[in-house]
């Protein structure tokens, strides 16, 4: 029984490897700066949560300086190949 857990696990672990790795991308700015690239969708979902929280406790940064950059799935597949 242990071992059929394991495998649906791993199976399901493999599959959002692959999702990952063909999802689109995401990339956060403050103005012109780079916060976060090459984000994946939790990853983005993760970063802006924590700058949301920040801004809260802090004031800043302010969301009207925050922008997201896509990369769509396309986009960053012939990238990853030209490299």
């Amino acid at each position: 029984m242990k071992s059929g857990a394991i495998l649906a696990f791993a199976s399901g672990t493999k599959k959002q490897e692959l999702f990952d790795t063909m999802a689109d991308r995401y990339t956060i700015l403050k103005g012109d700066k780079v916060l976060y690239q090459n984000l994946t969708q939790m990853e983005y979902f993760d970063r802006i949560e924590d700058l949301s929280i920040e801004y809260y406790q802090t004031g800043s940064p302010n969301p009207s300086e925050i922008t997201t950059k896509i990369i769509g799935e396309h986009e960053w597949l012939q990238n990853q190949k030209s490299d």
